[in-house]
């Protein structure tokens, strides 16, 4: 059981540090296309 919820705590770290630099890129895109515009 303590396992199990260890996981998914393990998986919600994982996101909390993969989802920022996925979001970054984007809105460096966004920005470059302000520019362009």
């Amino acid at each position: 059981m303590s396992r199990e919820v260890n996981k998914h705590e393990q998986l919600t770290f994982d996101f909390d540090k993969e989802y920022p630099s996925l979001l970054e890129p984007l809105q460096k895109k966004e920005k470059e296309l302000e520019v362009e515009s």
